[in-house]
């Protein structure tokens, strides 16, 4: 669960830095009282008119952090795919001993004979809270969400897919499995791709110590999908100079096209592979990600004002402050405020607050969004 090879690093770093600056935005959210970080790529291309585009989480390993796996390549297939790439970043565990493994998700994978970091952060949570407020900025294809990681990225990855399946389409996993300490029972099937090499030192291929070994999960996916078996083996050309060869096996589910797929690479150790192996990870994931939707599937719940007896006032609206009541003890993290064309005019963050400062404002209507850790709720407001 460590960092991706520097090899990597090294080849991205000075090819991409320039080319994808002016379209990469970090952003920070309040969730559950706590500033998060993640880093935005919006292609050049983005074009939304009468469609909406998917959203591609992208996660780090244990101790990266997203500057370094924003460069993983997922925004050059963005710029002709037409799709939002968004890599956040895992916390630091406040302890002092498990703090000294630096950034880690809370994924279910055990560590080092430990306690695994950072057990109270609701990362699962937090990652689909980006793709909502993300959907107040752009238009967002909430059946088209997908999930890939990295090591302990990884891990995180599979653990939104047993955990988020109603939301998620479709996850790619790279050297990281299901975690030892994770209960799997989606309540959906979910396509599934995972990456692995033999040799890997860190997340062996064998008697993993901080999860399932990979070809068992890539059969507890098979088994959950219904796939038919035994797989469809292909050995992928040998091409690239890189001591290493690549067994690709796609298991298929004829009837409702959940499919299971798993590239074997042969000799590999814990790392990435790019443009100078036989194949592209990034390339791949996508090549397998985008087939899938998942039908139904929407944002966070929405709740009725009257639910929760909101009331907003002054309505209308005098001055620049909003207040907020309930007759429940139901807590608000964020406020939105759109315009009646639907764009975002303000936004602040709670963090529990009962009061928004608006600001000065034209006159007209406007939709308030308020949100909950599991929940929005949309209501007007008007200024004369």
């Amino acid at each position: 669960m460590h960092t991706m090879k520097k090899r990597f690093t090294l080849f991205f770093l000075g090819l991409l830095t320039c080319f994808y600056a002016q379209a990469q935005t970090t952003m920070t959210m309040m969730y559950e009282g706590v500033e998060r970080e993640f880093i935005v790529y919006v292609p050049e291309i983005y074009d939304t008119e009468n469609v909406a585009v998917p959203v591609l989480l992208s996660l780090h390993g244990l101790g990266d952090n997203m500057n370094n796996f924003s460069n993983a390549g997922f925004h050059h297939i963005a710029d002709t795919a037409n799709f939002i790439v968004v890599t956040p970043q895992a916390l630091v565990d406040p302890n002092p001993l498990l703090g000294l493994v630096g950034a880690a998700w809370n994924s279910g994978a055990t560590f080092a004979g430990i306690a695994p970091p950072n057990q109270g952060v609701d990362d699962a949570g937090f990652l689909l809270s980006i793709v909502d407020h993300l959907a107040t900025m752009y238009q967002v294809d909430h059946t088209r969400i997908y999930a890939t990681g990295f090591s302990m990225g990884a891990y995180m990855t599979n653990r939104l897919a047993c955990e988020k399946s109603h939301r998620m389409a479709a996850i790619a996993s790279v050297a990281g499995t299901i975690g030892s300490l994770l209960t799997c029972e989606p309540a959906n099937k979910i396509p599934s791709c995972h990456f692995h090499g033999t040799a890997d030192q860190t997340i062996t291929f064998t008697n993993n110590g901080s999860g399932m070994d990979p070809e068992a999960m890539v059969n507890f996916w098979v088994t959950h999908n219904e796939c038919d078996t035994p797989a469809v083996m292909t050995a992928l050309p040998d091409i690239a100079s890189d001591g290493y060869t690549i067994e690709h096996y796609r298991y298929e589910n004829t009837t409702s096209m959940e499919d299971v797929e798993f590239f074997k690479v042969n000799g590999a150790d814990h790392t990435w592979l790019n443009q100078n192996n036989d194949i592209w990870y990034a390339e791949e994931i996508w090549n397998f990600l985008s087939q899938y939707s998942r039908e139904g599937a929407t944002s966070i719940e929405e709740l009725h004002a009257d639910h929760i007896g909101l009331r907003i006032y002054p309505n209308p609206l005098t001055g620049n402050t909003l207040h907020l009541s309930t007759s429940t003890s139901v807590r608000f993290e964020r406020a939105v405020l759109l315009n009646t064309a639907g764009q975002v005019v303000y936004e602040e963050i709670l963090d529990g607050r009962d009061a928004i400062e608006v600001g000065v404002l034209p006159k007209g209507m406007y939709f308030v969004q308020l949100f909950t850790k599991d929940a929005r709720i949309t209501t007007k407001v008007f200024k004369y």
